[in-house]
């Protein structure tokens, strides 16, 4: 404002009352300085709330939380999940923190590696003080276990005993569903949901290093708990990776593609931001759609991302014809 005001040769006088009106409240809007102070105030009280309830918890004893309050329109990603799942075990803290809620992955930031509006500092323990971050009215509120329902306690108990069970051999088992005569492959898992709106996507971009040679093979989504994903998954273990499910693998590296919704006419920078961001949440090797983002462009915003020290190891775009183009 100020600069504009300089620059276009605005009066002191004016420029002083140009900030003031700015900064304070006025009758047809709040000011600057308000709505910052609200933010400030409506935090201090929800986290203040929120300790309350760790401590509430931590005497109790609970294990079940609610995550309640109403969702607006600037509600996060991660809060409308979070309300959508409506119950949560403590001991799934660690996974939705990484904005894995019910299998949905939601946007990572990438400064801090938390979902978006999260304080940089939030982990496990605290997580029931700062809920969503800035601003968030939602809250964790413990809970006894007969007031969760009983199907969503049942499903609970059955994933967490994955890791007890012992693993079918026709479950882990690959079949080959394309093969070469320069020795490239496609091996799928029998898991693998080819129903899923992006499978035909994914299949693309094993196609096409198949057909350099390559040994491809495309992995299924599975609970971190299923004692398969300790074979499926082995070496993300003790990564920063651990939990994910990239969607294949070339060789020993794993590969993430990332799509988007054609019926919404997106915006190609905002579109193809979004796809990084996403997509390097699961590995550090992925594809993304072609949004129509000039190329130069994306190679110049992917080489800042890296000298900025964000992990990067390939990316490339999904042609139209099905080929791939290699960014980085």
């Amino acid at each position: 404002m100020a600069l504009k005001s300089v620059t276009g040769g605005a009066r002191y006088y004016d420029l002083i009352n140009d900030m003031q009106n700015y900064l304070t409240k006025t009758e047809n809007r709040d000011g600057a300085l308000t709505k910052y102070a609200q933010t400030y105030v409506n935090t201090a009280l929800n986290q203040y709330a929120g300790m309350n309830n760790k401590i509430l918890t931590d005497d109790l004893g609970l294990e079940w939380f609610m995550y309640v309050g109403s969702n607006k329109e600037t509600s996060r990603e991660w809060c409308k999940e979070m309300a959508k799942k409506k119950y949560i075990h403590k001991s799934e803290f660690e996974t939705v923190l990484y904005g894995d809620v019910n299998g949905h992955q939601c946007a990572i930031y990438e400064s801090t590696g938390l979902p978006y509006g999260m304080f940089d500092d939030t982990t496990v323990d605290n997580l029931q003080v700062n809920c969503g971050g800035w601003n968030c009215g939602h809250k964790l509120i413990p809970v006894s276990n007969v007031a969760v329902p009983q199907k969503i306690r049942d499903n609970f108990e059955e994933n967490a005993t994955f890791a007890g069970q012992k693993i079918d051999e026709t479950q882990r088992m690959t079949k080959t569903v394309k093969e070469y005569k320069n020795g490239g492959k496609i091996d799928i898992y029998q898991t693998v949901d080819k129903n899923v709106s992006d499978y035909q996507k994914v299949y693309d971009c094993c196609n096409y290093f198949a057909k350099q040679g390559e040994k491809t093979v495309i992995t299924p989504r599975i609970h971190y708990k299923d004692p398969l994903y300790a074979i499926v998954y082995k070496s993300l273990i003790d990564t920063k990776y651990y939990r994910k499910c990239p969607d294949f693998t070339v060789g020993n590296k794993f590969y993430e593609y990332e799509g988007f919704d054609v019926n919404k006419n997106p915006n190609p920078i905002r579109t193809f931001k979004n796809m990084i961001s996403r997509g390097l949440s699961q590995s550090n090797c992925i594809i993304i759609g072609d949004c129509g983002i000039g190329r130069s462009w994306a190679q110049r915003y992917i080489y800042d991302r890296a000298i900025n020290g964000v992990d990067i190891q390939e990316v490339w775009i999904l042609e139209l014809t099905g080929d791939l183009t290699r960014l980085f």
